[in-house]
C-alpha cells in the first residue's frame, strides 16, 4: 500500500501557487497543497450534493444517506465526471438500473452500498424511481450554483499506511463557496465579487487507484454556515487621523470611534474587531513582537516584512501588526471570536490581513 500512496500522492499534490490575479481566498502561503482535477471533482461532486441537500456530514463506515446519493448521482452526471453509456445524456436524461447505481456508488463512496429500495425517493429535484434504479433528469440542475471546493491543508494519516487490508487515507480541510459559471473553475481565477463562501468542510477520502477519481469519500462533517459574514455587504474603514484603511465584514458595527482606537463589534457582542494606532516611540518590531511572544508563551508569528506586516492566530484570537520604521504610528489590531466558529473567522480574517493598510506605506 505505501506504493498506492506514494503514486498517490505524486498525482495528486503539488504544491500551492498563487495567480496574478486571484480572488481573495486563504492566504496560499498557508495552503500546504493543492489537488489534482480527479480529486477535486470528486470532492465538488460529493460536497456540492452535501451543500443542496443539507445534508452536513457523513460518519466513516455508514452508508451514505438516499439524498446524498441521489444529487450526487445528478450533479456528477450533469458536470460529466461519472460515466453512463446511455445515449439518453444527449438529451440531458439518465437511466440506470440497480447495477449501475452501484457501480456508480462505489466510485463516490468508500463505505456502504446502493439502496436500491430508497432510490428516487429522496425529493432531490428531477431524481424518480424506475423499476429497481433510477431516471435523473439533468435540466435540474441547470439553475443552481456551482459549488466550489478550496483546500487549504492535506494530510495523509501515516497509521494506515502499509497495513494489510487497510485503505490508505488523505484528510483534507477545505473552504466551499458557490458561483456561478463553469465546472472546477479555480477560485484564483474568479472574481472577487461572484463568490458567495459558505463553510468549511473536513474530509477523509480513502485512496482507490482503480476508481475513476483516485479515491473515494470516506467521511467528511460540514460547519455551520459563514452566511452572516460572508452575504452581507464589506465595509471599508477608513481612518484619516491615524491614516489607515482596512476592510470588515457588514456583521461587524462601530462601537468604539476614538482616532487611535477604535472598535467594531457583532451585534450581539460574541466578535470584535479593535485597532490601536499609538506612538511607535522608536520601538522595533522585533520588540513588540518579543514582548507580546513573551507574554503570550505557544504563539507563533508569521512575518511579511516586505509589507511590515506580522500576524500571530490563535483559537478564538487573531493579531495583526503593521510596523515600520518609516511610519510614527505603530497599528495593532486584534479579532476576536468564539471558538467554535474557527474556522469562519479564521476566513476573514484573511479578508481583513489582505486588506489592512497604513498610508504611509501604501504610499511609497
Amino acid at each position: 500500500m505505501k506504493r498506492g500512496i506514494a503514486l498517490l500522492l505524486s498525482l495528486c499534490l503539488c504544491l500551492a501557487a498563487a495567480g496574478a490575479q486571484a480572488a481573495s481566498a486563504r492566504d496560499v502561503i498557508r495552503a500546504d497543497a493543492a489537488v489534482e482535477p480527479g480529486m477535486q471533482m470528486l470532492l465538488e461532486t460529493v460536497l456540492g450534493a452535501a451543500v443542496s441537500t443539507g445534508v452536513n456530514g457523513l460518519e466513516e463506515g455508514m452508508s451514505a444517506p438516499p439524498a446524498l446519493v441521489d444529487a450526487a448521482f445528478a450533479l456528477g452526471l450533469y458536470n460529466l465526471s461519472l460515466p453512463h453509456d446511455g445515449a439518453d445524456l444527449l438529451d440531458d436524461q439518465a437511466t440506470m438500473d440497480a447495477r449501475e447505481a452501484q457501480e456508480l456508488y462505489g466510485l463516490l463512496f468508500a463505505n456502504g452500498s446502493f439502496d436500491a429500495s430508497a432510490a428516487g425517493v429522496s425529493g432531490v429535484s428531477g431524481v424518480t424511481a424506475v423499476g429497481d434504479g433510477m431516471r435523473i433528469d439533468l435540466t435540474a440542475q441547470r439553475s443552481a450554483p456551482i459549488i466550489g471546493v478550496y483546500v487549504y491543508s492535506v494530510a495523509v494519516d501515516e497509521a494506515s499506511i502499509g497495513e494489510d487490508g487497510e485503505q490508505d487515507v488523505v484528510e483534507l480541510a477545505a473552504d466551499l463557496y458557490s458561483y456561478y459559471g463553469d465546472f472546477s473553475t479555480d477560485v484564483f481565477d474568479l472574481p472577487e465579487d461572484d463568490l458567495v463562501w459558505l463553510c468549511n468542510a473536513e474530509v477523509t477520502l480513502g485512496v482507490a487507484p482503480e476508481t475513476a477519481y483516485g479515491c473515494q469519500i470516506r467521511q467528511f462533517a460540514l460547519s455551520e454556515r459563514y452566511e452572516d459574514g460572508m452575504l452581507s455587504e464589506w465595509q471599508t474603514v477608513e481612518n484619516n487621523v491615524c491614516e489607515y484603511s482596512v476592510n470588515l465584514p457588514g456583521i461587524l458595527g462601530l462601537a468604539e470611534d476614538d482616532a487611535a482606537h477604535t472598535t467594531w463589534q457583532t451585534a450581539d457582542g460574541s466578535a470584535s474587531v479593535r485597532i490601536d494606532a499609538e506612538e511607535r516611540d522608536g520601538q522595533s518590531a522585533d520588540q513588540v513582537l518579543s514582548a507580546f511572544l513573551a507574554a503570550n508563551p505557544g504563539r507563533t508569528v508569521h512575518q511579511n516584512p516586505e509589507f511590515s506586516i506580522y500576524y500571530s492566530e490563535a483559537e478564538g484570537n487573531y493579531q495583526q501588526w503593521i510596523i515600520s520604521e518609516d511610519l510614527p504610528l505603530l497599528y495593532h489590531l486584534t479579532l476576536q471570536f468564539p471558538v467554535e466558529r474557527q474556522a469562519e473567522y479564521t476566513l476573514y480574517s484573511e479578508f481583513i490581513r489582505n486588506s489592512f493598510i497604513a498610508w504611509g506605506i501604501s504610499n511609497g
